[in-house]
């Protein structure tokens, strides 16, 4: 006699609540060519439209980051990659940079930290530039992933916004099951 298999469920409240992206493709007018990326849930053109900037992402985390394609090419360059979100692309008026900001470092935690990163584009990696904790940062706030990104004209400075970290939510985890509100 066969003995049931026990199906191993996730566990809804212990996944992240992640978006998931859809197919973007990239089509040559001249030449008719086109390349797809799976997973896309942003993307940004540089003003002169020799660069396009996208970000990746799906529930397994596995394609999760933030990826230049220069005008001509294929194959992607990877700026950073891991499991994480990736938001607020923005690129400078001389299409020479990128700033993005992204909290894959901080992931796993109950609040995640975002932190501002930037490029050069053509680079291969991205450099933190703003986070929680450094100076210019008041104690007690951080980077805030609802400001807007973006550059000055000139390109010399980058803004962005921060905001107070918001209190952690009280644990659930605390209140007995006969204390808990039942509702219909």
């Amino acid at each position: 006699m066969e003995e049931p298999v026990e199906e191993e469920e996730e566990d809804d409240d212990e996944k992240k609540d992640k978006a998931e992206g859809t197919t973007l493709v990239v089509r040559s007018l001249t030449s008719g060519e086109e390349v797809r990326f799976d997973d896309v849930t942003d993307y940004e053109f540089s003003k002169n439209g020799d660069w396009l900037a996208f970000v990746r992402s799906n529930k397994d985390g596995d394609v999760d980051g933030l990826f230049v394609l220069a005008e001509g090419q294929s194959e992607p360059i990877a700026l950073m990659a891991g499991e994480g979100n990736y938001k607020q692309i923005a690129m400078d008026e001389a299409s020479t940079q990128i700033a993005f900001l992204s909290d894959r470092d901080d992931y796993e935690a109950d609040q995640p930290s975002f932190v501002l990163y930037r490029a050069g584009l053509g680079d291969t990696i991205a450099s933190s530039v703003a986070a929680e904790g450094i100076s210019g940062i008041p104690h007690g706030w951080w980077v805030s992933e609802h400001g807007t990104v973006y550059f000055s004209d000139s390109g010399d400075q980058l803004f962005f916004g921060t905001a107070p970290r918001p209190d952690p939510d009280p644990e659930d985890d605390d209140v007995l099951d006969e204390e808990k509100v039942v509702l219909d």
